[in-house]
């Protein structure tokens, strides 16, 4: 008896990433206190081929992240449970790295964001979808291309 063997169709492939030059998957942190949302964004991301995503349920565990690892992207919900985003990159600027890690602050209150944020950080509402996060981090991060 022949047992049939099926081709399993071939993963997509997922784009390639050159940054300031050199072809590397650039390393993302996200912050959220919403699981679900870290769920969704890590889901986008890899959409768009960005794989070396970390994650941070909080600002404890984001300030944690950031002292074992630089980062090429920082995405932070704009309001946690115990602070802001933008809290979070105030630490970041007093630290060695001086606040020079591109950042983007997601919302669902774009108008107290605006606010808040005032013109300074690139921010993205919530909802969005896998285009309009690239359309950001494209704006956020010029030197980062998807390579052929």
């Amino acid at each position: 008896m022949k047992r049939s063997v099926e081709a399993k169709a071939a993963a997509p492939a997922r784009p390639r990433w050159s940054v300031d030059g050199s072809l590397r998957t650039p390393a993302i942190l996200i912050v959220d206190d919403f699981p679900p949302m870290l769920k969704i964004l890590r889901a986008q991301l890899a959409e768009i081929g960005l794989t070396d995503v970390d994650v941070a349920g909080g600002t404890r565990q984001a300030l944690a992240a950031l002292q074992h690892r630089d980062y090429d992207l920082l995405i932070l919900d704009h309001y946690l449970g115990d602070s802001t985003g933008q809290e979070i990159l105030a630490s970041l600027a007093a630290g060695p790295r001086d606040g020079e890690t591109p950042s983007i602050i997601i919302t669902g209150e774009p108008e107290r964001a605006a606010r808040d944020i005032g013109s300074m950080l690139d921010w993205l509402r919530k909802p969005f979808n896998a285009a309009q996060l690239l359309n950001r981090i494209e704006s956020t991060c010029p030197h980062w291309r998807m390579a052929d």
